[in-house]
């Protein structure tokens, strides 16, 4: 599934909770409008395009999963009950600022991985909110070379356990500075610093 359509639940008063899977981009026009019973949401969805959240007025938790990677014109403006919003992903969701409204930034308290809580407070639009909390351990990788791990170049570092696998490299304020779509294992020119490297689901924490 690509598309919820114009009305899909519209009215639909006893939906209180529901997931958007990995594979939708667009959510269209009215598609929640009239549901004010939903009041808690789990967003998976990779890359979502546009969304039409006008009709969510009672949410009061949302999620974003470890895939999510960018929120386009997307807006939860209206959802200014929301009290809770967690992000499980190591590296923030690229957003705009207009994602939620002020008073979801000032009141509401934002959830992340506790070793990318730094990241997070430094990267648009989440450093806005004004109570942000580390939870959960993230499982991230140290420099393993047995596995998944990298080891230090001229100028860069290499990935190692990664060949051929689609490799992203993220500065600590959730900047994209390298992607490969298939890695052949050669330099990675990157200044001094850390750095979050992302190998298909696994993270790597590195620092030159």
């Amino acid at each position: 599934m690509t598309d919820i359509y114009n009305g899909a639940f519209e009215n639909c008063v006893s939906l209180n909770n529901i997931t958007l899977p990995e594979s939708l981009s667009s959510i269209h026009t009215d598609a929640f409008k009239g549901c004010t019973g939903l009041t808690n949401m789990n967003v998976e969805c990779k890359n979502l395009k546009e969304a039409d959240f006008s009709g969510c007025v009672n949410l009061e938790k949302l999620t974003f999963g470890q895939e999510v990677d960018s929120l386009g014109n997307v807006s939860f403006a209206s959802s200014t009950k929301l009290a809770e919003v967690r992000c499980l992903g190591s590296v923030p969701p690229v957003a705009n600022s207009s994602l939620f409204a002020d008073n979801t930034y000032s009141d509401a308290k934002l959830y992340v991985p506790t070793d990318f809580l730094e990241a997070y407070k430094a990267a648009d639009p989440w450093k806005r909110f004004m109570k942000t909390e580390g939870e959960g351990e993230s499982g991230i990788s140290s420099n393993n070379l047995s596995t998944f791990g990298f080891t230090l170049a001229d100028g860069g570092v290499k990935i190692n356990g990664a060949d051929s696998e689609p490799v992203c490299v993220y500065s600590v304020d959730g900047k994209q500075v390298y992607l490969s779509r298939k890695y052949d294992g050669s330099t990675i020119s990157l200044q001094s610093g850390l750095y979050l490297v992302k190998a298909g689901k696994r993270v790597l924490k590195i620092k030159i």
